[in-house]
């Protein structure tokens, strides 16, 4: 009967000592967040004690062979490294948003999308999903408690009570972090009512007067676009057009810039810190868009090239020559129109082109339309022989060219005068000049005939004096053209 006592006493044991293993086991690999801090924690601090006194140790064992010792010493502090960047404290847990009263400033992109308030609801539900797991872990530390006591009143071991004392210290310290998830949580009540107050204040002030300020900006370049078109459309003038569109431009651009000044004349200084900066780095990067505004600028505040004018200049030793159909920010937009020049070199016309506008710092531009000149020379040259009556050719040639371009010597002579209002320019009566040369080969004598036609009718013109001239040389009998003059030879 002793025996049977005796055996079920020893199996009572063993299944006793199996159910605190199973505790205990269970206990330490519960992966609770609050347990778990806390364990990583009590790991440390052991792990920080045994390095210290194996330190010790080894100090202590001078001169003897501590090769085992130092192994040690290595995969303690290997485990103290793998433990600490694993661990969090209690504060770290319950750090779940970045706002502080500090920090919180309202603007307009957080007003729109309501950022702060989302940020700070997303802090209270994890606040609240953490609140969660601290009961849990608090209840199951409680649970876990009264199972070991169950377990010292049948049997006392010295292992069952010196766990309940690891269990009941872990308690009293998790006990102690129930006030800062208290606290934690009335920080972000009292941050709700922050950001609110800050909204409201934000929508009464900041966002109402920017309503306003928008309102104004949007009416202020309403006028000035209504404006421009009124005088667009009634102008009658292409040339007045052009301008009028400059100048609501530069008007709108005006108006945005002290619009911006004096609204945020607080951030002056800011905002000319920024722009010089931003300067420094575009015109590093994007030397060449900074050259193009430059130049658009420039055409903009002078009238050295318009819309309407007509200009000639060379890129790769390639004449470009036609009227400026637009002129932007980035480039002017040319219409290749039917020239002396391109049927002397290009041979063909029509074409649409498009010039950098930074091309009027860099490159040599002549306008043939500046201002209110709309009329150009023109040379006609004719070769005849030195056997000709040099005198009539002369005298024919004078009544020829006045007859064709007299009414276009009156227009000169008053766009010329228009044009000394603004330079200094001396007296040009505007005539035709009639020059006679002889060429370096010696072939007879060239005459040169120079004359002013406006700018849209120059080949018409040419093409008539031209005729006109031959016909009339022609018929007289002592003028020779040397063309005429070979082909009597050949």
């Amino acid at each position: 009967m002793f025996r049977i006592v005796l055996v079920l006493i020893l199996f009572a044991g063993s299944l006793l000592c199996e159910t605190l293993n199973e505790i205990k086991t269970d206990y330490f690999s519960n992966s609770n967040i609050w347990i778990k801090t806390y364990k990583n924690q009590r790991e440390i601090n052991e792990l920080k004690n045994k390095i210290s006194l194996l330190t010790e140790e080894i100090n202590a064992l001078k001169g003897q062979d501590t090769r085992i010792k130092n192994e040690e010493l290595m995969l303690l502090k290997a485990q103290l490294e793998s433990l600490v960047s694993a661990a969090r404290s209690f504060l770290d847990i319950l750090d779940v948003t970045s706002i502080n009263a500090q920090t919180i400033e309202i603007n307009l992109i957080s007003f729109l999308t309501n950022s702060k308030f989302r940020e700070l609801e997303r802090a209270r539900t994890q606040i609240e999903s953490l609140k969660k797991d601290y009961e849990k872990a608090i209840a199951y530390i409680e649970e876990t408690a009264k199972k070991t006591e169950n377990i010292i009143e049948i049997e006392h071991t010295n292992e069952a009570k010196e766990f309940l004392k690891l269990i009941e210290e872990d308690l009293h310290i998790l006990l102690a972090a129930k006030g800062v998830i208290d606290q934690k949580e009335e920080s972000i009540n009292i941050l709700f009512e922050i950001v609110a107050s800050k909204t409201r204040h934000y929508k009464d002030s900041d966002f109402a007067q920017l309503i306003v300020n928008i309102s104004i900006a949007i009416g202020v370049l309403a006028a000035l676009y209504i404006i421009r078109f009124l005088l667009t459309r009634f102008s009658g003038n292409e040339e007045r057009s052009a301008f009028w569109i400059r100048l609501s431009n530069l008007l709108a651009a005006l108006s945005i810039a002290l619009f911006l000044l004096f609204n945020y004349i607080d951030n002056l200084i800011d905002a000319l810190t920024f722009v010089g900066f931003m300067a420094a780095g575009l015109t590093i990067v994007h030397k060449e868009v900074l050259l193009n505004i430059a130049a658009w600028f420039q055409m903009a505040f002078s009238s050295s090239i318009q819309v309407g004018d007509r200009i000639l200049l060379y890129f790769e030793a390639t004449p470009i020559i036609g009227d400026v159909i637009a002129i932007s920010p980035m480039k002017i937009t040319l219409y290749e129109e039917i020239t002396h020049n391109n049927a002397a070199e290009l041979k063909r016309a029509g074409r649409i082109l498009f010039i950098p506008t930074n091309f009027i710092f860099s490159k040599v531009i002549y306008n043939y339309t500046h201002e209110s000149m709309k009329t150009i020379y023109d040379l006609i040259e004719i070769t005849l022989d030195i056997n000709s009556d040099f005198d009539r050719v002369k005298k024919i040639t004078e009544e020829v060219v006045f007859r064709i371009t007299s009414r276009y010597i009156e227009m000169a002579k008053y766009q010329y005068k228009k044009l000394q209002d603004k330079y200094i320019l001396r007296g040009k009566d505007m005539s035709p000049r009639i020059q006679f040369m002889m060429p370096s080969d010696k072939k007879g004598i060239v005459m040169y005939l120079w004359y002013v036609a406006p700018y849209r009718e120059i080949l018409g013109c040419r093409s008539d004096l031209t005729l006109e001239l031959i016909k009339r040389f022609k018929k007289e009998a002592d003028i020779f053209l040397i063309d005429e003059e070979k082909n009597k030879s050949a």
